[in-house]
């Protein structure tokens, strides 16, 4: 167990890489990959993805003697689409005879209850979780990993003692213990990622079905995306561009309380008819644009 699922991300890659290994990343894979492998000096070798998911067979292809890890989101963040089964444990089977470590960051799979994330764990596996997601439980950050010995007792010989504080340890022990709550809290993001993603359907906009407690959205539109982020920034929701992760003209939206939710409904379906005007307010000292609706 350690601080958060990150902590594992930057161990692993302190104990397994050197300068000019490579290792393999989806496109669409998180920033914080790319960072910890640049940091150990290390190579990323970014593959395309297929329909927003990783393919498989673009790992396999990219693979050469200086692979040394492989890292894979169950669910994508921010794609929220995963492998199968049955994809996992073919890559995982043909890694065996290598040294090649495989990386399965699971830290939001708790969100939503799917058979499909019960990952059959093998020799060369990596599994990390974390409790967060589990509650949105960002501060407290708890996270733990499922991997064979040797990892570890190499993690255990560099790690930190001192990484989880004392109201993390108490505050997840009863989180986890409330097994009930658990349900709820999925059974929640169920409802309402299905609600949310089918009346944004319903008026035109692209949004793939979602196995995590956040949408993607893509707009038609080429309006700017801060306008976008503004325009529904009285929702209270978590709103961020995904132009980092190279979704063009996306953003990703949390899955907040009932009102905040119907909130954002409500102001996309009066978006996809509002006409924005771009305003230009000049002064001697600087010039200022921003986008108003025209009521």
């Amino acid at each position: 167990m350690s601080n958060s699922s990150e902590d594992f991300l930057s161990l692993l890659c302190l104990i397994y890489l050197k300068s000019d290994d490579e290792v393999i990343i989806s496109e669409h894979g998180s920033m914080l990959y790319k960072a910890q492998v640049l940091a150990i000096q290390a190579i990323p070798v970014i593959i395309k993805d297929s329909n927003n998911k990783i393919d498989v067979n673009n790992v396999i292809n990219a693979i050469n003697s200086r692979t040394k890890m492989i890292f894979v989101t169950i669910p994508t963040n921010p794609a929220t689409s995963f492998l199968t089964i049955r994809e996992i444990n073919h890559l995982a089977r043909l890694l065996i005879p290598t040294n090649i470590i495989l990386i399965l960051d699971m830290s939001c799979s708790e969100c939503i209850d799917d058979d499909r994330y019960s990952i059959k764990t093998f020799i060369n596996t990596v599994v990390i979780k974390t409790l967060s997601s589990t509650y949105d439980l960002v501060s407290f950050s708890l996270g733990w990993m499922h991997c064979n010995r040797k990892t570890v007792s190499m993690i255990e010989k560099i790690k930190s003692p001192f990484t989880i504080n004392i109201m993390t340890q108490i505050g997840s022990v009863i989180a986890l213990k409330n097994i009930l709550e658990q349900k709820l809290f999925r059974n929640f993001n169920i409802f309402w990622s299905i609600k949310i993603v089918f009346s944004l359907r319903n008026m035109g906009f692209v949004v793939d079905k979602s196995y995590d407690n956040y949408i993607l959205i893509k707009f038609k539109k080429k309006l700017p995306i801060w306008l976008i982020e503004n325009y529904i920034a009285v929702c209270n929701l978590n709103v961020e561009s995904m132009s980092e992760y190279k979704f063009s003209n996306s953003i990703k939206l949390s899955i907040g309380l009932p009102n905040a939710n119907m909130m954002l409904i409500n102001r996309l379906k009066k978006m996809k008819t509002q006409r924005f005007v771009l305003v230009t307010h000049k002064t001697e000292e600087s010039l200022k644009q921003f986008w108003r609706p025209i009521e």
